[in-house]
């Protein structure tokens, strides 16, 4: 996963010798792009990690309501002996 995302160095042309400025725009916008990516990844994981939340506190109000129910079973059910 982590090398779909690698930058490959970029081979300057030979007109950038002409233009320096150039080079050190063409710089930019590899790093631009390359924290847009991270980004991107981040986002993803961020995502990932609420939606593991979400499931994991659902599963906690399930397990919860599930508890009650047999507690108030057992309560029936000593009501009734």
């Amino acid at each position: 996963m982590k090398e779909r995302f690698m930058v490959q160095p970029v081979e300057p042309s030979p007109r950038a010798a002409t233009k320096p400025g150039l080079e050190e725009m063409r710089g930019r916008i590899e790093e631009k792009r390359m924290r847009m990516r991270m980004r991107r990844v981040v986002g993803g994981i961020g995502d990932l990690v609420a939606a593991l939340g979400l499931f994991g506190e659902g599963f906690l109000r399930m397990e919860q309501m599930k508890m009650d129910v047999s507690r108030e079973m057992e309560k029936m059910r000593m009501e009734m002996e």
